[in-house]
């Protein structure tokens, strides 16, 4: 029943967004909304919902910028009085000064300078695996060829004891029957 509702939910508001998007525009006002409602819109659902979209809370959080990573790490990992949950995050917090061409808070990877056309060998080579990596890859194979060799010998010897007790089976049943 839990997912059925969560469905419901998800095309409810998928259902909100498309109405929104279809039919307020930049200069439309709240009451020239009100005056046509849409088809397939129930007549007592279609106020509250125009008044919800110019409502002053859900017009600041449209007109609201974009939530950064940066700053959702910083709410998560500082205290009310503003000082780090543990030395660490303290380090993570203090960046260092701001160096050009570089991406801040976004790990390792492609700077903004290195995606020239003249760094493009850099993307298109496969990195190498660290020996420890290539070692162990090789280390399986063989014991995966070993065990397939093992399990081919098995299956045999299972076919020969199957077969020689079948022909005893039938020798027997000749013999008495």
């Amino acid at each position: 029943m839990g997912w059925a509702m969560h469905i419901l939910g998800v095309l409810t508001r998928n259902r909100r967004t498309k109405l929104k998007k279809d039919h307020v525009e930049l200069e439309v006002t709240k009451e020239q909304l009100l005056a046509k409602t849409p088809p397939r819109v129930m007549e007592d659902q279609w106020p509250e919902m125009v008044n919800y979209w110019f409502h002053e809370k859900t017009m600041a959080k449209a007109t609201r910028a974009p939530v950064e990573r940066a700053n959702v790490y910083l709410k998560v990992y500082r205290r009310r009085d503003g000082t780090a949950v543990t030395p660490r995050v303290q380090e993570n917090i203090v960046f260092g000064p701001k160096r050009p061409g570089r991406v801040r808070g976004v790990g390792f990877g492609i700077t903004p300078s290195g995606r020239s056309a003249t760094n493009g060998s850099q993307f298109t080579s496969t990195p190498s695996l660290p020996s420890y990596t290539t070692q162990r890859i090789s280390e399986l194979e063989n014991n995966f060829s070993r065990l397939t060799e093992q399990l081919a010998q098995v299956i045999g010897c299972t076919m020969m004891l199957t077969g020689n007790w079948l022909m005893t089976y039938h020798v027997l049943a000749d013999n008495f029957l």
